[in-house]
């Protein structure tokens, strides 16, 4: 361990930036000799359970950092987040996500001290924080383009009233999770005219009604998923989100056919689309989706009633795909995807898990066929059906197999 850390002074004494996120052997040691690079400017030590106050704390008091991610530290306590906050006056990037033992006061500290650089503020899942940490951070931290304040159980409507009031420049916001959310925060929401990326991924309490109040953003990208009030009369207001690349309406059950149709007709630049999980979406519901022809990434996942039928259709239409998704669709067959194959050349990612009546026939046709595919999942096929040989097929041509 000792060579390792000398190492680490010695090779990068003139880096700017070093990730030691996830290496199993960092901890406080490994930080002081961190602390002793005098250019560094970026600093990711996220999910090591070995890395405490003391460690940060020498960072936070030795450098000049601009960027610092300490996501999933279950032992970073509201100490250290007072240090980083009387110590790096020039942070732009902080991630505490996870860092469950953090408290109200240490970032309401955070906010009246960083109040002129930072840009970037993730505290995901930091379950003690309560509306008036919250408050303080939107008051504040005024100059923030990206806020992840997913999971925090505490946020509700009068928080999102103040984020639209005072984060003027916020471009990305992530309030997944955040239960208490209703209509009222997304009609906040909606005059944030700055924002371009939004998630809201299981605030069951949002309706047709609050996806309307979004509906004239211009957003990029926008994450519903598994917000089960969601109907079909919330896919026409969001088809109205002209510059819409990225869409994820994953189990909102309410969604089928005609929803899917409204989207088809006016989001042209759509390049991402998830609809795992939507049960009431047919082959129907693709053949409109065949239309959305700049599509590269596309999740079927579970959708239970497509068939052989619309798989065909998606891939005489969506020549771009690169990553397909049709695990858990048990209806279809060898037959669909051995059209696929011929079809989707630059296809790279492929799911085809739990497909119970796929075998080596497909198999072979997609390693003769899909020559750019790097990785396939076949987890819960069966084993009689995709053989032995089969398996072998897909590692003799280098394609990383799940499963």
């Amino acid at each position: 361990m000792i060579l390792e850390l000398l190492l680490l002074r010695r090779v990068c004494t003139y880096s700017r930036t070093v990730d030691l996120c996830n290496v199993t052997q960092a901890s406080d040691y490994c930080l002081e000799s961190v602390a002793c690079l005098s250019k560094l400017n970026t600093l990711d030590v996220s999910k090591n359970s070995k890395i405490s106050d003391r460690g940060i704390t020498l960072i936070a008091q030795n450098l000049n950092l601009y960027n610092l991610k300490m996501h999933d530290i279950k032992n970073i306590s509201d100490a250290v987040v007072s240090v980083i906050a009387q110590s790096l006056p020039l942070l732009t990037y902080l991630d505490v996500s996870g860092c469950s033992k953090i408290t109200n006061s240490s970032v309401i500290l955070l906010a009246l001290n960083l109040n002129t650089h930072l840009t970037f503020f993730h505290c995901r899942e930091c379950f003690e924080l309560t509306c008036d940490a919250f408050t303080a951070v939107c008051r504040h931290l005024v100059n923030l383009i990206d806020l992840d304040i997913s999971g925090c159980v505490e946020v509700n409507d009068s928080v999102v009233c103040e984020i639209s009031m005072n984060l003027l420049k916020l471009k990305t916001l992530n309030i997944s999770s955040c239960y208490k959310i209703t209509d009222d925060g997304m009609l906040a929401i909606g005059t944030m005219y700055n924002l371009k990326s939004l998630c809201i991924r299981g605030c069951s309490k949002v309706t047709d009604i609050g996806i309307s109040s979004i509906s004239q953003l211009q957003l990029n990208v926008l994450d519903i998923s598994y917000c089960y009030r969601v109907s079909n009369e919330g896919l026409v207001a969001m088809s109205q989100v002209d510059d819409l690349q990225s869409s994820d309406i994953s189990y909102c059950y309410l969604i089928g056919d005609q929803g899917v149709s409204e989207l088809s007709k006016r989001l042209h630049c759509l390049k991402t689309l998830s609809i795992r999980g939507c049960y009431n979406i047919s082959d129907s519901g693709l053949n409109v989706i065949s239309q959305l022809k700049n599509l590269k990434d596309l999740v079927l996942h579970d959708c239970l009633e497509i068939s052989d039928s619309g798989v065909i259709t998606i891939s005489e239409h969506l020549k771009l795909l690169i990553s397909l998704d049709v695990g858990g669709c048990t209806k279809i067959t060898d037959f669909a995807l051995c059209h696929a194959a011929h079809h989707l050349h630059c296809l790279q990612f492929l799911d085809i898990s739990r497909l119970y009546h796929v075998s080596d026939v497909a198999i072979f046709s997609i390693t003769g066929n899909l020559s750019y595919l790097k990785s396939i999942n076949i987890t819960g096929t069966d084993s009689n059906k995709i053989t032995h040989k089969g398996r072998k097929e897909l590692q003799d041509k280098n394609i990383n197999v799940q499963g």
